[in-house]
């Protein structure tokens, strides 16, 4: 095995060989900076016609001269002991070299950022790069899983291990992912321990998440649970029913930390996986009932706990959190509020409230008895303002025109219930219904959303905002997409539901990196590619696009990606989808791979270091 991946290594990098003579040269390597102690095993590259790659763990210097002049070159590497590597440089002659200098001459921008300092920066609390969603895949791995704590360091070096395969290529299969028998069966044998556990994995995520959460003001806590759908797997044990009940699975709820100011995405606060319970049809149907999927809202809001001072945190949830209990837990913890669409159509108590909406010798009336009716009797208040509505089944995307309307509201507790639970005093949530007055023809059904702050509201503006936030929750529902279609988990095939479960701790927070990348090219389309992803990737994939890399943007990096993925740019395809991004990455990173790797076939004269020097033939 290891000589294929030599010949591979080999041929990938010899067919790179049209890139790589753009020019690639090391700072400080070829020149008269010297790395210091801790720049040891750092790469600064920029683009030249001579080639020089370094992997090293000792300093590296220049024997003389500061860099190299017309017609020369470095043309051999002298070990004077384990400590030194001293390059000399070779007069070439000729008008042919001297020509081929004197029209390509070495740019002079240089790597603004390199790896090192991408994850100096990601650890700067609440800064963009806080969860490092574009370090190399070998660093991000060590981020997320290096503090996990398994019984045994070797499973936590394991656990690192598969976790940066699984990022370099989502989509596959674990033995695609592993590339060698041994990889693939170390990887097979930590997803069956008992003692690895979808907590145990994901932990050291959600602590960095939360620790970033309390860096801002305010954080929106997108809930949401959606069933992970095994039915084709029969050989699976430990599923439940999904979907109309002949389905087989699981439900997985999640909870994503977004920062609405800035649009960032912070990471998983939280993630459990629960079991459906079958519904008997002999027994009634109970008025208050307590399943593991009606306690995911309120278990979630409990686990990822309240902020520090100075921070507040709201959880936004969709008609499924329409729970008593859910707001409870939310209210009961210092910080923490919560934002979520109405299902129920609740009973209001006036009591509370301290004026009457209609006088007191009057009895209140049915529209002001119920909650969902109440709201829908509200005035328009304010201007109207726009939004963007995604297509739906027979209906194109649309610009809606909406208005709004906002009250305060008293919410009694529930006849039934728990005793503890009706211990409980009423509590003051603030109402606010935000509808389209007149659809376009076609349309079906109008906008409407009818929601419930435990903040308040008093102004327009805060009105709007809380509908944005809410708006905001479509980021939910693109993790769960990129879990299931740019990381297929859903496609794995383990015997029991408790591996599907360990292998959730990895694709899990895989899927967060990938919707992270998205958002940011998208949110910052213009910062300079080579500022955040691994310079060798950009100039690569800038020679294959036959561009400049300085002036390579993040969204035309990504672009560039998606178009080595498949995808044809034309204006009808939309943009493109999480598995033509990430198969196109999964060809760069190959490239990539195989340049390193013809560097590290190559004789060190055991100093652990390989060098390729070279010209443009």
């Amino acid at each position: 095995m290891a000589g294929l991946k030599v010949i591979v290594g080999l041929c990938v990098g010899l067919s790179l060989w049209l890139v790589v003579v753009t020019g690639i040269e090391a700072k400080g390597l070829f020149g008269s900076d010297r790395p210091s102690e801790s720049q040891q095993g750092l790469i600064r590259l920029k683009i030249g016609p001579q080639v020089g790659l370094c992997q090293t763990g000792w300093p590296v210097e220049a024997q003389s001269g500061t860099g190299l002049g017309a017609g020369e070159r470095w043309s051999e590497t002298i070990s004077t002991g384990r400590r030194r590597v001293y390059l000399r440089r070779r007069q070439l002659g000729g008008r042919r070299a001297r020509r081929r200098d004197s029209q390509n001459k070495p740019a002079q921008a240089e790597v603004e950022a390199s790896q090192a300092e991408v994850a100096a920066r990601s650890t700067e609390p609440g800064s963009a790069v806080a969860m490092a969603p574009l370090l190399n895949d070998q660093a991000w791995a060590e981020q997320q899983w290096g503090q996990t704590e398994l019984g045994d360091q070797r499973r936590t070096n394991r656990a690192v291990r598969l976790g940066a395969r699984m990022a370099a290529h989502p989509a596959g299969s674990i033995p695609d992912q592993m590339g060698s028998p041994a990889e693939t069966k170390g990887a097979y044998r930590l997803l069956n321990k008992a003692v690895v556990t979808l907590t145990k994995l994901c932990q050291p995520h959600w602590q960095q998440t939360r620790q970033a959460a309390e860096e801002h003001p305010v954080v929106l806590m997108l809930q949401d649970t959606t069933e992970m759908d095994f039915t084709g797997h029969r050989q699976t044990k430990g599923l439940g029913p999904i979907g109309d009940g002949r389905g087989r699975g699981f439900l997985l709820h999640a909870v994503l930390a977004f920062v609405p100011t800035s649009e960032t995405i912070l990471g998983l606060a939280h993630l459990q996986a629960v079991l459906r319970k079958a519904r008997s049809k002999k027994k009634r149907k109970p008025k208050w009932m307590r399943t593991p999927e009606a306690l995911v809202w309120k278990k979630a809001s409990q686990a990822v706990g309240q902020p520090g001072p100075g921070s507040q945190w709201v959880h936004v949830g969709d008609r499924g959190s329409d729970s008593f209990e859910f707001m409870v837990s939310c209210r009961d913890q210092p910080g923490v509020h919560f934002l979520l669409r109405l299902a129920r159509n609740r009973v209001l108590d006036w009591s509370w409230l301290p004026t009457e909406p209609a006088p007191a010798d009057e009895p209140v009336g049915p529209t002001e008895r119920y909650l969902l009716d109440y709201a829908r009797g509200l005035p328009a208040q304010g201007q109207s303002f726009t939004v963007k509505v995604s297509a739906r089944k027979g209906e194109a995307k649309r610009q809606a025109t909406l208005r709004l309307a906002w009250a305060q509201v008293q919410i009694p507790v529930p006849q039934e219930g728990p005793k503890e639970l009706r211990q409980h005093q009423p509590f003051t949530a603030w109402v606010v219904r935000a509808w389209e007055p007149q659809a376009p023809a076609g349309v079906k059904k109008p906008l409407e959303w009818v929601l419930l702050s435990s903040l308040p509201v008093s102004t327009w503006a805060q009105a709007r905002q809380r509908v944005q936030w809410y708006a905001y929750r479509w980021l939910i529902e693109e993790y769960f997409r990129a879990l299931k279609t740019g990381c297929r988990i859903e496609a794995a095939q383990f015997d029991h539901r408790a591996d599907l479960q360990r292998l959730l701790g990895f694709l899990a927070i895989v899927a967060v990196r990938l919707l992270q990348v998205r958002q940011l090219a998208r949110q910052t389309p213009d910062t300079p590619a080579l500022s955040l992803v691994d310079p060798l990737e950009v100039r690569i994939l800038a020679a294959q696009l036959k561009t400049d890399p300085t002036t390579m943007t993040l969204a035309y990096f990504w672009q560039g990606v998606a178009q080595l993925g498949g995808h044809q740019g034309r204006q009808a395809d939309g943009p493109p989808g999480w598995i033509t991004i990430w198969r196109g990455r999964r060809k760069l990173q190959l490239l990539v791979d195989g340049a390193r790797l013809l560097l590290d076939t190559l004789p060190s004269d055991q100093t652990n270091l390989s060098i390729l020097l070279a010209n443009p033939p």
